[in-house]
């Protein structure tokens, strides 16, 4: 008898223990003072992109962005061509180089300018091309920020390379209709294409890619024979950006 009475107060002891110790916390959380996290520095969450749209304004990049400019009314400082950053525009077809991000230190002496349409920095380089011809190369960068308040970006610390344009002339696809395979030399391509830029590969293969307005791009490769560049393939391929799209009119003209 006495066995079963003291098995029965365990068993009741076991089965008040949470309901003590959910007391006992209770009790606990009445105690606890209330602290001002606002005196820590912490702040809430806040979408307000309206505010951090005011910010990214203030930064470097957006303070010397020129979207008014016209190239046509200024006398043009040209680039040497190998100060400018060019990369293809098929990433299976990128050389070992990794491309630089936007810095003004590079063009320092040159009238370059900054532009931000669509949700993309371009740079507006004017160069003259291995052909001899006047032009231009727009390079595109995305804003990349480190720097996060309240959870969301508020300026691009840099503006990484996405891809490039060379670009002389308005291109169309029935130019390239007389490329024959294993025929056509590089040098008949840069006829047609006076910004013509040869990409060398990392297989010992070359590439050149060429722009047309509605998202599409001609990509030939080449392989050298002797001392001439043999167009061994070539192909209309979807462009990775819309470039026409980015442009702003005053410089869709330039090479209209």
């Amino acid at each position: 008898m006495k066995k079963n009475k003291k098995m029965l107060i365990i068993i009741s002891i076991i089965i008040l223990i949470p309901f003590l110790l959910f007391f006992i916390f209770q009790a606990a959380v009445c105690f606890v003072p209330i602290f001002d996290l606002s005196k820590t520095g912490w702040k809430p969450c806040r979408i307000d992109y309206k505010t951090y749209e005011k910010e990214a304004e203030k930064n470097d990049f957006y303070s010397t962005v020129d979207n008014t400019t016209n190239l046509n009314d200024i006398t043009i400082n040209y680039v040497p061509l190998e100060k400018v950053e060019i990369e293809p525009i098929k990433s299976t077809h990128r050389t070992s180089v990794v491309p630089r991000s936007f810095f003004w230190e590079d063009y320092k002496g040159y009238k370059v300018f900054l532009r931000y349409n669509n949700n993309c920095f371009y740079c507006v380089v004017p160069v003259v091309f291995e052909s001899g011809n006047n032009g231009y190369i727009f390079n595109f960068y995305k804003g990349i920020a480190e720097n996060i308040d309240n959870g969301a970006f508020i300026e691009p610390d840099v503006l990484a390379y996405i891809d490039s344009w060379p670009s002389v002339k308005h291109l169309n696809k029935t130019m390239f209709l007389p490329v024959v395979n294993g025929v056509t030399t590089f040098d008949t391509i840069k006829k047609i294409d006076p910004a013509t830029y040869l990409y060398d590969n990392k297989d010992g293969t070359s590439s050149s890619f060429h722009r047309f307005f509605d998202g599409t791009a001609m990509c030939i490769e080449y392989e050298q024979k002797g001392n001439k560049f043999l167009v061994t393939f070539h192909a209309l391929v979807k462009d990775t950006i819309n470039c026409a799209d980015i442009l702003l009119p005053i410089d869709l003209k330039l090479i209209k």
